[in-house]
């Protein structure tokens, strides 16, 4: 048999592509040739920059399905009907669908197609290999395919390991939350036990006093003791407020109960996380990966999003990526949809934008904070419950978190309008009513665990 070149002479028999999907480090392709079908892989992996051929029985033997599990690949349907006139150490030779040479290569640690390469002279060829060809990709066949097999190992190992290091971020943001609430709690009762040594001082201190400064003697010794003031303020007026602050802290036993069994479970949450990284980088197959995985969402089933697990081709097309969402979704008691805007552009993002014109909107009066909507139908009854759970969300997400007594204003979003050049955030409302909130914290923690994931 003469030997094949880059440049097969006319009228002879081409290898043409059935099937193709790519990935970053992993191109495959189905050749069909008169009589007999072959498989066509280009990887890029560490130790492995080649083009190799092997049969389809194999390729199911190495990793079972079209594509090798937990590596996502994309069907590359503009490759289907090229020709492969050409097959080198690391690359392969197409001639596109629409007549122009290209070439698929492993090369820098990628697979890329290179448009307008034209083949090597010597290149082997699929349609006209010869026996010793045959038996030289036999040779290297397993050694490969089971290389490229634990690429999917490696990259699901990567996915998980980035989604519970998502989880694990999100936790600790809330860890840092509930301590700053609770230890913003712990000062002001600290402080009000103190009051009585500085009421004196506030009846005495001088208009614009910047602190009061008192010894205190409750446990028996000389404690200097400091209370910082607003200017602007009489010292008598901020200390009432301490009071009347300490006072509602007190009766609400029950949200610092509830704030330290909610820091507790974070606590634990992130140990669990902890443990699940451990198992992930110590687990050798494709079994213990998703059992590692699911015990760590049973430990975070509110923070943690698996990717999922299959590795099989996406729908043809480029890809594309998720816009980000302007806002958080919770559900209220009857599991109707609350959104509630991140920021202040999100908040517009979310208000003008995504909420429709007879959706409520809702905001703490007169304190910053989150936009929350609550959808509603043309003509359908507002229920009181879902309005009570939306005006908690307002709350809570606004400076006057931790307030017991919140003023919620309420509008169809129809009556809202941004003025030209407002900050972000900032809207007029045109027949607003308001809602005097008690806030009950057992309500907000069941409203916050009903938040859904990403």
């Amino acid at each position: 048999m003469e030997a094949p070149t880059g440049k097969p002479a006319t009228g002879a028999t081409f290898a043409m592509v059935q099937e193709a999907d790519l990935s970053e480090r992993l191109a495959l392709l189905k050749v069909r040739v008169p009589g007999a079908s072959w498989v066509v892989l280009v990887a890029a992996l560490p130790g492995l920059q080649r083009a190799i051929v092997v049969s389809p029985e194999e390729r199911r033997a190495a990793f079972g399905g079209r594509v090798p599990p937990g590596v996502p690949m994309e069907r590359a349907t503009a490759l289907v009907g090229s020709k492969v006139v050409g097959l080198g150490a690391g690359h392969v030779s197409l001639t596109l669908a629409t007549g122009e040479p290209a070439r698929l290569a492993a090369r820098g640690g990628r697979v890329t197609l290179r448009q307008g390469a034209t083949p090597d002279e010597g290149e082997s060829s699929l349609a006209h290999a010869s026996e010793a060809e045959r038996r030289a990709w036999r040779e290297t066949a397993a050694q490969a395919l089971a290389q490229i097999a634990s690429l999917g190992t490696e990259e699901r190992r990567t996915a998980l390991c980035r989604a519970v290091e998502r989880a694990d971020a999100r936790l600790a943001r809330r860890e840092a939350a509930i301590e700053g609430d609770l230890a913003k709690m712990g000062r002001t009762l600290a402080l009000a036990e103190k009051a009585p040594w500085l009421a004196a001082a506030a009846r005495t201190a001088p208009r614009g006093s910047t602190s009061l400064s008192v010894t205190d003697w409750s446990s028996g010794e000389a404690v200097p003791l400091h209370f910082a003031l607003d200017p602007a303020r009489s010292a008598t007026d901020q200390l009432e407020a301490l009071f009347r602050k300490a006072k509602r802290l007190r009766a609400r036993e029950q949200g610092a109960q509830l704030a330290t069994a909610r820091l507790a479970q974070t606590r634990a949450a992130r140990a669990a996380l902890a443990q699940a990284r451990l198992e992930l980088a110590s687990c050798t197959d494709a079994a213990s990966l998703e059992a590692a995985a699911s015990a760590a969402r049973a430990a975070a089933p509110r923070d943690l999003s698996l990717p999922p697990p299959g590795g099989g081709p996406r729908a043809a097309g480029p890809k594309r990526r998720h816009a980000r969402v302007p806002f958080r979704t919770f559900a209220s008691t009857s599991g109707a949809r609350l959104l509630v805007g991140r920021d202040g552009a999100d908040n517009d993002a979310l208000t003008f934008r995504v909420a429709s014109p007879h959706d409520l909107w809702l905001h703490a009066k007169e304190r910053r904070g989150a936009h929350v909507i609550l959808p509603q139908r043309r003509g359908e009854n507002l229920r009181e419950a879902d309005l009570l759970d939306a005006a908690h969300l307002a709350a809570h997400f606004s400076e006057a978190r931790g307030e017991a007594v919140v003023d919620v204003q309420y509008a169809a979003r129809k009556h809202l309008r941004k003025p030209k050049g407002a900050v972000p955030g900032f809207v007029v409302v045109d027949r607003e009513r308001v809602l005097v909130l008690r806030v009950e914290p057992a309500r907000v923690e069941a409203l916050l665990d009903g938040e859904a994931t990403e």
